[in-house]
């Protein structure tokens, strides 16, 4: 039954957002930016954008399948540190997976229904106690491949292989990046390893619903902070990991904890747009307060403007203040994020 419970929450949350998107004119959106201006936001369509490029989840070649979740969390990862680049568009991970899971996995097609130009592909192999990860990025146009690379660290050595990979993206693309660019494709977000590691096993099974997932990323994003109690990253996660484990437990259980790992994020991160998306979810799921709920939500899309889970906690909000006029056009910027 608790399985049943959580699909069924899903299953209506889809259900009132395609109600909503349907009803919403296709032709213009009259949801504001934080600035006041209509989207797409200034961060989404910010001047000098070369082109879009989309991350693929990495494929797992290993015999140890336990290393999928790494392989796909690797690519979030990826897709994160590309997101620093100013000049580059990047396309949402959720859209990757939503687009890889209704057509066939042909560069062509894929960059077709993501509108992207740049696709960046990439394998894990695991030896040894060795990652070996083989990339290569396609210039949709005529399917030439851009740029080759293979990169092998140890295991516990991740994020070399990350920033590796992000920063001969960006240059392959852009050319001579400019110093505070290349600056943010090193920044580490943990200076541990073994808790890097963890977190990414975390962000690959968070995006896929189901009970044995979610509690693992809820496990994995644990094993983060416990080795690193300062990673921010890793206690958002924990916050939006324990609200989906909260469908599969006792309702309302979890909360107090999630809102708890939040609270401690933004004190590591006051710019912290998924902890403040949380809390707004939590606000409205916990508390039932859907002021608190829409002041906090705003919060989140100030910080980042292409964060979809901040519109859609942002809607629901304004839903249940009976402003459904500003709901429908905030859901319909959720899905064109992601």
């Amino acid at each position: 039954m608790k399985g049943g419970r959580a699909d069924g929450r899903m299953r209506g949350r889809i259900v009132a957002l395609a109600a909503l998107v349907s009803a919403c004119s296709p032709i213009r959106l009259s949801a504001q930016c934080p600035d006041g201006s209509p989207p797409p936001c200034a961060r989404a369509a910010h001047v000098g954008v070369v082109s879009r490029v989309a991350v693929l989840p990495f494929e797992n070649r290993a015999r140890d399948t336990s290393l999928t979740l790494l392989a796909e969390g690797l690519a979030d990862q990826i897709t994160t540190n590309l997101g620093q680049v100013s000049r580059l568009e990047i396309s949402p991970p959720a859209s990757v997976r939503f687009v890889l899971g209704h057509t066939v996995r042909e560069p062509a097609r894929v960059a077709r229904a993501l509108n992207a130009r740049w696709l960046v592909d990439g394998q894990l192999l695991s030896s040894g106690g060795n990652v070996r990860v083989s990339v290569q990025l396609i210039e949709a146009a005529g399917l030439r491949v851009r740029w080759t690379g293979a990169f092998q660290r140890p295991t516990e050595d991740l994020f070399a292989v990350i920033s590796a990979v992000a920063d001969s993206v960006a240059t392959a693309i852009i050319g001579t990046l400019a110093p505070a660019e290349r600056a943010s494709l090193v920044r580490r977000p943990t200076a541990s390893n073994a808790a890097l590691v963890a977190y990414t096993r975390g962000l690959g099974a968070l995006q896929y619903y189901d009970e044995t997932h979610v509690r693992f990323a809820v496990s994995s994003f644990e094993a983060a902070v416990a080795v690193d109690s300062a990673f921010a990253r890793a206690w958002a996660g924990l916050a939006e990991a324990l609200m989906w484990q909260d469908a599969y437990t006792p309702a309302r259980q979890l909360y107090p904890r999630a809102r708890a790992a939040a609270e401690r994020a933004l004190a590591l991160d006051p710019s912290s747009a998924a902890a403040y998306a949380s809390l707004s979810a939590i606000a409205m799921g916990y508390d039932w307060d859907p002021q608190r709920a829409e002041s906090l939500a705003r919060r989140a899309v100030r910080l980042d403007s292409t964060y979809a889970r901040g519109w859609a906690y942002l809607a629901d909000a304004l839903v249940a203040l009976n402003r459904v006029d500003e709901a429908m056009p905030a859901y319909r910027v959720a899905v064109a994020a992601d």
